[in-house]
């Protein structure tokens, strides 16, 4: 980045404006690129916590605490400066949990009850889950807003 703010300089100093403008966007996509990674680790914590909770049917403080660390920060991210809009818009999430997801479940497989689950099953319990979700006006018996969700 001390380069690019380099060129920047530069192509200012030099009356190169149209090159200072593609500098310019390129830092913009540096900065929502890092801004993105932060909002999926996160994320990836997040359903790391429900899913372990929702396989050992317990929740422990720090699990409620990392949950609600995790929530406060995906929004706080997500929040563009204009505070008007957002970098993950609510019909985009789907696709950042589904990318999610299979770290998620790897890494929650070593922790359930003391690595007694492997990954597969875990996974297909998600699938069936989320296709259960995803097919019906009812609500969810586990919370899942996956017909209705608000940005985060």
């Amino acid at each position: 980045m001390t380069e690019e703010l380099i060129d920047l300089r530069t192509c200012i100093q030099e009356g190169r404006y149209a090159d200072a403008l593609a500098i310019v966007d390129e830092l913009e996509g540096m900065s929502k690129q890092a801004i993105l990674r932060n909002i999926q680790a996160y994320l990836r914590i997040l359903l790391i916590h429900l899913i372990k909770n929702q396989l050992e049917q317990c929740l422990t403080n720090s699990w409620v605490a990392s949950i609600r660390n995790s929530l406060i920060e995906i929004k706080k991210l997500n929040l563009k400066d204009n505070k008007k809009s957002y970098y993950i818009n609510l019909n985009e999430w789907d696709t950042y949990i589904e990318d999610e997801i299979e770290v998620a479940v790897r890494d929650a497989s070593v922790e359930v009850l003391n690595g007694m689950y492997i990954a597969v099953p875990i996974q297909m319990r998600y699938n069936i889950h989320i296709a259960r979700c995803r097919g019906t006006a009812l609500p969810c018996p586990y919370g899942c807003t996956s017909r209705k969700r608000k940005p985060l």
